[in-house]
C-alpha cells in the first residue's frame, strides 16, 4: 500500500502541471476570459442609453413664404374674398365710375383710370404680372357674379371676357394689364345712347 500511494502522488503533480500549462497557453484564466466579455459587451450597441433627451425647437420657423404673393403678383386671398375688396383700396378713387364699387383686383395692386365715358371705362392695372392677373380674374370674376364669355389666346396676349351686372369685362393681358368695362346702354342713366354691338353681350 505504501508504494502505491508513492506512485499516485507523482502522477498528480504531474497532471497538475500539465493543466498549469495547458491554462496558460489558451490565453488566461477565466477572470481574463470575463473581462474581455464584460468589455465587449458595454460595447454593444443595443446597450447604449435610449433615453437621451432630443432638443426640441420652440420658436416658430421663419416663414419664407410669407412674402412669396408678393413677390409673385398673385393675391394670397381664397378666390371666395376676392369680391369684397373694395375698388378704392389700392388706387384712385373709381367713385361715379360704371366700375362696381367691389369690384376685385388682386392684393398690392393699383390702377390708373385712363378712359372713363357714362358707357365705358378703362383700367391699367399695376403691380401684378400679366399671367398672374390672368389667373387670379380666372377664379375672381365668377364669386364677384360674372360669367365666363369668351377668350382668344396668342403667343403674346390673352383676352377674356366675362359678363354681368349689366355689362361685359375684358380682361386684357399682354405687356401690361387692362380692364375694360361696357355698360349696357339700356342700363345707362341719363339721355339715350345709340345701340352698340356689345349691347348684345352685355345685356344678354
Amino acid at each position: 500500500m505504501g508504494t502505491g500511494k508513492s506512485v499516485f502522488r507523482p502522477i498528480m503533480a504531474s497532471v497538475g502541471l500539465g493543466l498549469m500549462f495547458l491554462v496558460t497557453a489558451c490565453g488566461g484564466t477565466s477572470s481574463d476570459t470575463s473581462a474581455t466579455a464584460a468589455s465587449a459587451t458595454s460595447a454593444s450597441p443595443t446597450d447604449q442609453p435610449t433615453d437621451v433627451p432630443v432638443p426640441v425647437r420652440t420658436e416658430p420657423l421663419p416663414d419664407m413664404f410669407n412674402n412669396l404673393h408678393t413677390d409673385l403678383g398673385v393675391s394670397p386671398m381664397p378666390a371666395t374674398l376676392a369680391a369684397s375688396v373694395s375698388a378704392s383700396a389700392g388706387g384712385e378713387s373709381l367713385d361715379g365710375t360704371i366700375i362696381p364699387e367691389n369690384f376685385p383686383f388682386p392684393a398690392g395692386a393699383t390702377w390708373d383710370l385712363s378712359s372713363d365715358k357714362r358707357t365705358d371705362a378703362t383700367l391699367v392695372v399695376r403691380g401684378v404680372t400679366p399671367a398672374a392677373a390672368v389667373e387670379y380674374y380666372r377664379q375672381a370674376m365668377p364669386t364677384a357674379g360674372y360669367a365666363f364669355f369668351q377668350q382668344s389666346i396668342s403667343q403674346d396676349r390673352t383676352k377674356i371676357t366675362y359678363t354681368g351686372h349689366s355689362q361685359s369685362v375684358e380682361v386684357v393681358a399682354d405687356t401690361s394689364v387692362l380692364i375694360i368695362f361696357t355698360q349696357c346702354t339700356s342700363a345707362v342713366q341719363g339721355e339715350a345712347v345709340p345701340s352698340r354691338r356689345s349691347d348684345r353681350v352685355a345685356c344678354a
